[in-house]
């Protein structure tokens, strides 16, 4: 838990930050400050009131200044850049180093004090390149069509399906989704993102 002067970056605190729309970010105070995009794929799942910024928007939480950034991890998805007056804090969920499809690019701003989600940061987790399982997931694909069999592809609701849809398409494949994926799938279309 971290507050400065009423400001956190839990869900005790009247002003919230959310990072971006995955269940296990959701947040909850007086009001929420996230992307757009952030905003209308939550209230997918829950209500809450959500003031919303552009990336590299400046605007104040109390006395501090503050910007978004993107993360890269999902449509949407934001690192927060606090100026205190001592020192200057960002802080991020879930962020990739690399560009998806479905998402803005990264985009990192130094800071005295940073604060980030590590779920796979153990040097044992070494995935793939991004490249690498596309071609393995299209292989997937062809193998089971070529085998007659109906490909079945399981990912989180909002951001990792739209992502699969997304190389879908460019590689010539159509999906059928359950009614929340395509829910998602709209939003992501009203931002430009089409499939």
């Amino acid at each position: 838990m971290m507050i400065v002067k009423g400001i956190g970056l839990d869900s005790s605190s009247k002003v919230a930050f959310q990072s971006h729309a995955h269940t296990d970010h959701f947040v909850s105070g007086e009001f929420i400050i996230s992307t757009k995009p952030t905003k209308f794929l939550s209230h997918l799942k829950k209500g809450g009131f959500y003031k919303t910024y552009r990336f590299g928007e400046s605007f104040y939480i109390g006395d501090y200044k503050a910007k978004l950034y993107p993360a890269g991890h999902m449509l949407g998805s934001a690192q927060i850049y606090i100026k205190f007056d001592e020192f200057s804090l960002l802080y991020t969920g879930d962020v990739k180093l690399f560009k998806i499809r479905t998402a803005e690019k990264s985009k990192f701003r130094k800071a005295d004090v940073l604060i980030i989600e590590a779920t796979y940061g153990l040097p044992m987790y070494n995935f793939p390149t991004p490249k690498e399982a596309e071609k393995k997931l299209i292989a997937f694909v062809e193998d089971a069509l070529n085998k007659g069999k109906v490909p079945t592809l399981y990912a989180n609701q909002v951001g990792k399906a739209q992502e699969l849809l997304k190389i879908l398409d460019i590689h010539g494949y159509s999906a059928r989704v359950p009614s929340d994926v395509r829910k998602a799938a709209k939003i992501y279309e009203k931002f430009g993102i089409k499939f």
